[in-house]
């Protein structure tokens, strides 16, 4: 049996190597066709999204087709635009992530 991922809070740094102001820009595309997606203004920001378990797999794929390998993952799926970074910043204190 397959495991289930219940992990549906995604954190990206921005700049990361290989990465060119058109991934970038794709990036922060990507994250805005999402209705929980945050994206920063500046190039060393992150990018912030949390989706429904079901959408995992999809937004990982087109992560990488972009090209983005880097960036931690949280426990918590669909959390509402407003307390996105609440959130994230509260699995920070307590190292409740997985870094890939």
């Amino acid at each position: 049996m397959n495991e289930i991922s219940f992990q549906s809070t995604f954190r990206i740094p921005i700049a990361q190597n290989g990465m060119n102001n058109t991934k970038k820009l794709q990036l922060k595309a990507l994250i805005s066709s999402y209705k929980n997606g945050l994206t920063g203004n500046g190039s060393f920001d992150y990018a912030r999204i949390s989706l429904k378990n079901s959408e995992d797999t999809s937004f990982l794929k087109k992560l990488e087709t972009i090209g983005y390998k880097t960036y931690q993952i949280f426990k918590g799926e669909d959390i509402p635009k407003k307390n996105l970074d609440n959130y994230i910043k509260s699995c920070l204190k307590v190292n409740d992530y997985k870094k890939i």
